[in-house]
């Protein structure tokens, strides 16, 4: 019998769990929970954002040139077995800043991996994944092979009388070409406000763990996004949400917004 799908999102990438003890027949995530064997979801999102200012070498916010940013991206997870899941991310991306930087447009990396569920009980969940991330435009990606590590814990429980997780994950990501180092925390908080309709606020991080080269318009940033995810049916959700970057170096202050077609099988 298939699940119930209760669609929940991580950036760029998706979340289902599952939770009887809070009176629902499933609550699925894909994050720290694998799918289940034989099923999977797809998800396409759209994603538009500029930037006015940007963060400077000090961490300090200063007025700049111009930026945009548009893209595609597909997030798609499949269950190999009740442990094991297949993660595959791609991206297409047109970026615009303001003279003298040139723009680019093109295919983003492409990660391929594979998550394995370590401990779970009924509310709890630790698993881990090993990424390929292949390049694609070489003004958008180090132009070699990356790798990533991930840990994944999440965790269900009640919030204000409804469900609700968490999920916390811890990434490094060693890259190609004399590119530096990533340290990647991120953070999601979920509630299910409505049957099929949930809130999520998280928070996208990344560090420069060695010395380097960064990525084309990219340096140390931590972003936050708040949205909502609802359910259509069974099979189909929505989301759609806002994003900001709050604090970096070397990087645009991004803003920005996002919606996205959610559809499991």
């Amino acid at each position: 019998m298939r699940r119930n799908p209760l669609p929940f999102s991580r950036a760029a990438l998706a979340f289902s769990v599952a939770l009887s003890s809070f009176g629902l027949a499933t609550i699925a995530k894909a994050g720290a929970w694998t799918e289940a064997d034989g099923e999977g979801r797809a998800i396409l999102t759209l994603r538009g954002a500029t930037a006015d200012d940007y963060f400077d070498s000090a961490g300090d916010e200063a007025a700049g040139p111009t930026f945009r940013k548009d893209g595609v991206e597909l997030y798609v997870t499949y269950g190999v077995t009740d442990t094991t899941t297949l993660v595959v991310q791609t991206a297409y991306v047109d970026l615009h800043p303001d003279s003298p930087a040139a723009s680019a447009s093109g295919w983003d990396e492409t990660q391929i991996g594979v998550q394995h569920q370590i401990w779970a009980t009924d509310d709890q969940v630790f698993s881990a994944q090993l990424s390929l991330l292949a390049p694609g435009n070489r003004d958008l990606t180090s132009g070699g092979a990356d790798w990533e590590a991930r840990a994944l814990y999440g965790q269900a429980f009640q919030m204000f009388g409804r469900p609700a997780f968490i999920d916390l994950e811890l990434a490094y990501r060693w890259r190609a070409n004399g590119y530096a180092d990533q340290l990647r925390p991120e953070l999601t908080l979920g509630v299910w406000v409505e049957a099929d309709l949930m809130v999520m606020a998280q928070s996208f991080n990344t560090f420069t763990t060695t010395s380097g080269a960064d990525q084309y318009f990219e340096g140390e940033q931590s972003k936050v996004q708040l949205s909502a995810v609802y359910r259509v049916s069974e099979d189909v959700a929505l989301q759609f949400g806002a994003f900001t970057t709050v604090d970096g170096a070397n990087t645009p202050a991004e803003r920005g917004a996002l919606a996205a077609l959610w559809f499991d099988f």
